[in-house]
């Protein structure tokens, strides 16, 4: 059961995020936060499949799906 997401960036800071149904509505959005390891709860979701954009400080973006159970 996952109930939090740990986001590990690459060379540059992630900044942002945004959490997303397979409908495209947005669940969830906030900034990532390195005091608590780039951590976000996803306990409150239901069981299914989310996507998350995650942005850096540069600007540009990425999408990864996961799975919730």
């Amino acid at each position: 059961c996952i109930d939090i997401l740990y986001i590990h960036g690459s060379n540059t800071m992630l900044s942002n995020y945004k959490i997303t149904d397979m409908l495209g509505r947005e669940i969830l959005s906030g900034k990532l936060n390195s005091k608590l390891q780039n951590t976000i709860d996803v306990s409150f979701l239901h069981t299914g499949i989310y996507f998350i954009q995650l942005n850096d400080e540069k600007g540009n973006s990425c999408i990864r799906k996961f799975f919730k159970e």
